[in-house]
């Protein structure tokens, strides 16, 4: 485990805000979480066919289905925290050379926005429960708590997404990282999801998060998530396209990698370069 302080980022809106790039339809996290179900080893020992996008929702259908089986996607962050983040941050508009316009927020000075998991953090599930029943419709931090508790009960097998990306002040191996990382996550969102499956016990609960270059995938299992799997960014093209394009954070490996491949290096080369650190 590591014991090193843990930090966590909320991603760029151009990979949480549906449509925050103008003119840019790939603009979806729905489209990346469905790469990285399909890019998931996990997932493919357990389904014969890949997921694909239901074309009609019309009906209350889940967002992907693998034959029979339908899978919803879900962001766990405050509705307050998204308009924040799609508001006021610098507006983004793809032309049709490929350019990109970047424009002022569209509002300016602060918007008071709900942190997750902080808001339930320690509360129990009649805590929770008595706030999504009695919570007004006015935004705020009540009004986030409902949103949340609703979606846990939503009929439907979810992956949910907290849309974050973890770094410890002191990195340690990475499976002891992630393993520090889940721990921390049973603490803060335990007490909901156990509610999710004592009500729902016969739908499936999948939890991920990104830490460093990676997509981490987990299940909720018997009163705690169980980690399943690690995917690269990389396996998604859609991720990769939205991250590199209008997002400063995720660049400076990859103009490391960029410059390997024009040195000739090959993949085995650069995956060495990359997991003994030498950038």
């Amino acid at each position: 485990m590591n014991n090193s302080p843990l930090y966590y980022q909320m991603l760029e809106p151009a990979l949480i805000i549906k449509g925050f790039v103008k003119q840019d339809n790939d603009c979806n996290y729905e489209k990346y979480l469905l790469e990285m179900v399909n890019a998931s080893l996990w997932f493919q020992n357990r389904f014969s066919s890949s997921f694909l996008l239901a074309e009609d929702q019309s009906r209350g259908q889940c967002d992907a289905y693998s034959d029979s089986y339908g899978l919803d996607f879900k962001l766990i962050a405050s509705k307050t925290k998204l308009q924040a983040k799609s508001v006021l941050s610098p507006q983004i508009e793809k032309k049709d050379d490929g350019e990109c316009d970047y424009c002022a927020p569209r509002k300016q000075g602060h918007i008071l926005s709900t942190r997750f998991p902080q808001a339930f953090r320690g509360k129990t599930i009649e805590e929770l429960l008595n706030i999504r029943n009695n919570a007004s419709k006015k935004q705020g931090v009540d009004n986030d708590i409902r949103d949340y508790m609703n979606t846990l009960d939503t009929k439907k097998n979810l992956l949910v997404l907290f849309p974050y990306r973890f770094r410890f002040n002191i990195p340690s191996t990475f499976m002891d990282d992630i393993s520090s990382i889940i721990s921390q996550c049973n603490k803060d969102f335990g007490v909901s999801l156990k509610y999710r499956e004592e009500q729902h016990p016969q739908l499936d609960t999948f939890f991920s998060f990104f830490y460093d270059y990676s997509f981490i995938l987990c299940r909720w299992e018997h009163n705690h998530l169980v980690f399943l799997e690690e995917i690269p960014v990389e396996k998604s093209e859609i991720f990769m396209h939205l991250a590199l394009t209008y997002c400063e954070d995720w660049k400076e490996k990859y103009d490391v990698v960029l410059q390997l491949l024009k040195e000739g290096k090959s993949d085995k080369e650069i995956e060495k370069t990359l997991s003994e650190g030498e950038l």
